[in-house]
C-alpha cells in the first residue's frame, strides 16, 4: 500500500515502511507513545508532517494485524504468579526439539489486531500479568511494542514478561530481525528493543538447545537460556 508522501526538512519520505497505518488523531488510543521511532529512522522522524498537515508522530500500528497461535487466560507456569499467556505465531529460529513447533510457520490465517489482542489481555481476571511467548515475539517487534503500550496505558500495574529465542546481546546489539505483514524481513535495532524493554518486567532469552535441556532451571528449557529482570518487581 502506498502511503501519502511525508515531508520533512531536506528530503521527502515516501513511506514510513509498508507496515504503517497513518491514523487521524481521533483514531488514536487515549494514551499513546510515538511509534515513529520504531518504524522510521529516528533521525528522520522529528518534526515531520504529512502533506495534509498531520504530525508523523501519530503513525501507529495498533490496528495492524499480528499473528497469534493461541492464548491462555490463566497460567502459573509461564512466569511469576498467575498470568495470561499469548503465544505468537511465526519463528524462523526453529530450534531443533522446540516444544512449540506448530508456532514456527508465519501463518497469515492467524492474524488478529493489536487492539483485539490487547482487549483480550485486559479482559483476563485474577492475573497479575501477561507473558508473550511463541513463536518468536521479537519477529513481530513493532506490533509487540504497541501491544505492550496498549495494555500498560490502560492497566499500568500489569506485569509483562517475554520468552525469546534471541539472546539479550543479539537484541541489544544485533543481529536480529522482524517480519512485515508483507513477509519482508527488516533488520532489528537497539532502539526498537529499548522501546519494548521499557515495558518488560522480565524476559527469558536464548535458543533452546536439546543437548542442554533441563528441568531444574526455573523458566528455562535449556541451561544456556537466561532469565533477566528489567524491573524491581520480581528481582
Amino acid at each position: 500500500m502506498m502511503l501519502p508522501q511525508i515531508v520533512q526538512g531536506r528530503r521527502p519520505l515516501t513511506s514510513a515502511t509498508d507496515l504503517c497505518a497513518i491514523a487521524s488523531p481521533k483514531e488514536m488510543p487515549p494514551h499513546h507513545a510515538s511509534a515513529v521511532g520504531i518504524v522510521c529512522d529516528p533521525n528522520q522522524a522529528g518534526g515531520a508532517v504529512r502533506e495534509d498537515g498531520c504530525d508523523v508522530r501519530i503513525i501507529q500500528l495498533w490496528r495492524s494485524p499480528m499473528l497469534v497461535h493461541s492464548t491462555l487466560p490463566r497460567s502459573a507456569v509461564n512466569g511469576p504468579g498467575e498470568r495470561a499467556v499469548v503465544w505468537l505465531q511465526g519463528c524462523d529460529l526453529r530450534c531443533p526439539g522446540c516444544w512449540n513447533g506448530s508456532t514456527h510457520a508465519f501463518d497469515r490465517s492467524r492474524d488478529r489486531s493489536v487492539q483485539d489482542v490487547g482487549g483480550w489481555i485486559l479482559s483476563c481476571r485474577g492475573v497479575e500479568g501477561v507473558t508473550f511467548s511463541g513463536g518468536e515475539p521479537f519477529q513481530q517487534a513493532p506490533e509487540l511494542y504497541l501491544l505492550c503500550e496498549y495494555v500498560k496505558s490502560r492497566k499500568p500495574d500489569l506485569s509483562i514478561g517475554v520468552f525469546s529465542g534471541y539472546t539479550l546481546r543479539e537484541l541489544a546489539h544485533g543481529p536480529w530481525r522482524w517480519k512485515t505483514d508483507g513477509d519482508a524481513w527488516v533488520k532489528g535495532n537497539a532502539a526498537l528493543f529499548k522501546h519494548i524493554k521499557q515495558f518488560l518486567d522480565f524476559g527469558v532469552f536464548g535458543r533452546f538447545r536439546q543437548s542442554m535441556a533441563c528441568r531444574d532451571k526455573p523458566l528455562c528449557g535449556s541451561r544456556n537460556q537466561e532469565v533477566v529482570f528489567f524491573s524491581g518487581r520480581y528481582s
